[in-house]
């Protein structure tokens, strides 16, 4: 072996081959990350989207069909009263007239119950314990508050 072929091998193969490669730094990463998480996020507001519409739809029919049957309950109410009060004034046990008056009125004192039933629950509505809530954070933050 000739001694400057020599001296190129070892000078080869001490001196350092390709420099390792840098990893990315802590910028690129957080950048990267950051990056990654709003796609996510942006991902979840379009399945959120989404599925609002779906949902949308489906309490829009929900509604329609309520509607529907709802009618369809009061109609037959109406001709179920309308059958009663003709087998009472048929059978003659009284007039067609005062048994319609006496379901009117059973109806009226039914409506009357559910009415001060209602405005019985009025005074749950109103949200108190959030109100009080409120009330005692803003009084602690008016206490902490140096007067100027």
């Amino acid at each position: 072996m000739d001694s400057s072929n020599a001296v190129k091998d070892i000078a080869s193969s001490q001196a350092p081959s390709d420099p390792p490669a840098k990893t990315p730094g802590v910028l690129k990463e957080t950048k990267s990350l950051i990056k990654d998480f709003s796609e996510l996020l942006q991902d979840h507001a379009k399945l959120a989207l989404l599925e609002t519409k779906r949902v949308g739809g489906s309490a829009a029919a929900l509604v329609a069909f309520g509607a529907g049957a709802l009618i369809f309950a009061f109609i037959a109410w109406l001709v179920l009263l309308a059958a009663i009060v003709l087998f009472v004034s048929e059978r003659g046990y009284m007039m067609a007239s005062t048994a319609s008056a006496l379901v009117v009125a059973a109806h009226l004192l039914v409506a009357f119950i559910f009415y001060k039933k209602m405005m019985g629950q009025r005074d749950r509505m109103n949200f108190s314990a959030t109100v009080r809530s409120f009330k005692s954070t803003l009084s602690e933050l008016k206490g902490t508050e140096k007067p100027s």
